[in-house]
């Protein structure tokens, strides 16, 4: 049989650190401190990367094309990063300039870099340091891994009773995913547009409340994300880095000593500024997290919600297991 041309493109132009995990889980923090370490670039979000991760999650796209897709993507935003091109001037974007340690040296870029192919010949020679910031990348482990053979994952860990109270305020189990602006991967069932999250129990999530469709997004997800976590070998776990959001808060300082020895770099001036801003280092009420339980106990159904505390009680483990 002939072998068919199949995609195909390199991935060597960037050392890519991802900073995963569920949405209102720290990432954006976690991100923010990373971008002000020695030698990194601005936070980065690239939408369209994160949707071919998503399809692959379902089984929507083949592996080839899935990484043919993550490759070119980074390609062009390394390219574009190195030359000043497609920058975010919104003063108040996590992802803007203006966040960022040093947003002269983006317009310098884009003033004075010329485009073409010497761009890469540079990147050969130095490549760039690139946070990007995505949602349930540890359920993509292997894809990323296989796809960036540097790439290094930065996994959020939160409690899953605070993720859901902070889902519920944002309407996540509501019309949210009905809406043009949503950067998640949305699907049709039964005329109906549903959160990739829905996939498998599509009639369950049409007849559930808000508040069951949000214990049961969120204690699948994490289960999975567990699974993958614990199925990975000791060299890709040695790849990523798991950080508490509890602990995050409340030693600030010892998370960033973490990051920096996972990344080989080291804090600025504009880190400690990105704590400050973030109103670190804060205390997190052990009486507020009880009273969240209390009234999604009233609200879920008792099974969903049964589920949701063998979470919970997974994710306590997991911490003091790995707590140092």
């Amino acid at each position: 049989m002939n072998k068919k041309s199949q995609p195909y493109t390199t991935a060597n132009v960037a050392n890519i650190t991802a900073i995963c995990g569920p949405t209102r889980s720290g990432k954006v923090i976690v991100s923010k401190i990373i971008s002000s370490m020695k030698n990194y670039e601005k936070i980065n979000v690239d939408f369209l990367w994160e949707q071919f991760i998503q399809l692959s999650f379902l089984g929507k796209i083949n592996k080839t094309n899935a990484i043919y897709l993550l490759r070119r993507g980074i390609s062009l935003l390394t390219y574009n990063l190195f030359i000043g091109r497609e920058i975010n001037f919104r003063k108040n974007d996590f992802s803007s300039i203006y966040s960022y340690q040093n947003p002269k040296k983006y317009l310098r870029r884009a003033k004075f870099t010329k485009e073409g192919d010497s761009v890469f010949k540079n990147l050969k020679r130095k490549k760039m340091n690139i946070p990007i910031m995505i949602h349930w990348g540890v359920n993509a482990s292997n894809l990323l891994f296989e796809t960036f053979s540097n790439i290094k994952i930065i996994r959020m860990i939160k409690n899953p009773f605070e993720i859901a109270y902070s889902w519920l305020k944002r309407d996540y189990g509501g019309k949210f995913y009905d809406n043009p602006r949503t950067s998640s991967l949305t699907l049709k069932f039964n005329n109906k547009i549903l959160p990739y999250f829905a996939s498998g129990w599509e009639k369950t999530y049409l007849k559930s409340n808000k508040y069951d469709r949000i214990g049961i997004m969120i204690s699948k997800f994490l289960s999975k994300e567990m699974s993958v976590y614990n199925s990975l070998n000791k060299i890709n776990k040695k790849r990523i880095l798991n950080i508490e959001f509890d602990k995050l808060v409340r030693y600030p300082e010892k998370t960033v000593e973490k990051i920096e020895k996972f990344l080989k770099s080291k804090q600025t001036k504009f880190t400690k500024k990105v704590l400050k801003q973030e109103k670190l280092p804060r205390n997190l009420l052990i009486k507020n997290l009880e009273s969240k339980k209390i009234f999604f106990k009233k609200k879920m159904s008792s099974k969903i919600y049964q589920n949701l505390l063998k979470v919970e009680k997974n994710y306590i483990k997991f911490n003091k297991i790995n707590s140092n």
